[in-house]
């Protein structure tokens, strides 16, 4: 759980996602969110995101549209 400043192969994007093709190993973890405030070196506690993989060629599957409450809200 330490920052380490890393160099990230990343080929293309998909939607809002980026593809990593390298730089990484099994099981390393990337920080998205706050990067201004850390530096290499810090502990931190990683939070758990669920990331969207997709196996090489296929597409990845679009986000679901929220659903509207109010329409299965029960009239009383």
């Amino acid at each position: 759980n330490k920052v380490e400043l890393r160099t990230l192969v990343a080929s293309r994007t998909q939607g809002a996602d980026w593809i990593v093709d390298g730089g990484l190993n099994p099981g390393e973890k990337v920080i998205v969110a706050g990067v201004q405030k850390v530096r290499p070196g810090s502990v931190v506690t990683p939070v758990e995101q669920p990331a969207a993989v997709v196996a090489e060629g296929a597409p990845a599957s679009a986000p679901q549209a929220p659903s509207n409450p109010a329409s299965s809200a029960k009239a009383q």
